[in-house]
């Protein structure tokens, strides 16, 4: 199983055409958010609404069973203030999901918290880190996780979990 995810392009949507055709084995291909653009102009694709989006088809959430064997709850986070990592936790426990792919921050990042693992792909254009810009490529192989951060200098940071 392989999900491409990214999150925060906000207009800067060609990355969506160039990632279905450079991943044609990916399963799912997930936005997490701030699109701020026609969700139906890209098929294949499943979009939350973020902070920026206006579209009222996109839902504030969605929740992907994989194989029986993980729960994927994917939002943008907006919502989150203070306490995010807690705030995703709780929602990831009330839907019963172990992973949760989120936006907002513009900065790509993998933490395992409560054995729930956290995912933010970035922003492939505008990161806010020191880091460039960046989307996260989601595998589960026998139940174990491997999430890749690909960032557009070529760089490639790894989380995997059994």
């Amino acid at each position: 199983m392989k999900v491409i995810i990214v999150s925060d392009t906000h207009y800067h949507n060609e990355c969506l055409n160039e990632l279905q055709n450079q991943y044609k084995d990916a399963d799912f291909f997930v936005h997490c958010g701030d699109l701020e653009d026609n969700a139906d102009d890209y098929p294949g694709w499943l979009f939350v609404c973020g902070n920026c989006d206006y579209d009222p088809k996109l839902p504030q959430y969605r929740i992907l069973d994989l194989e029986g064997n993980h729960r994927i709850l994917v939002m943008h986070s907006h919502n989150c203030k203070m306490y995010r990592y807690q705030s995703l936790i709780h929602d990831a426990l009330i839907h019963h999901c172990d992973i949760v792919c989120f936006g907002h921050t513009h900065v790509a990042e993998v933490q395992r918290e409560q054995n729930i693992t956290l995912i933010n792909p970035g922003s492939i254009w505008f990161s806010r880190s020191k880091s460039p810009g960046s989307y996260a490529v989601l595998e589960i192989i026998n139940k174990k996780i491997k999430v890749e951060i690909v960032y557009n200098d070529g760089k490639k940071e790894w989380f995997t979990k059994d």
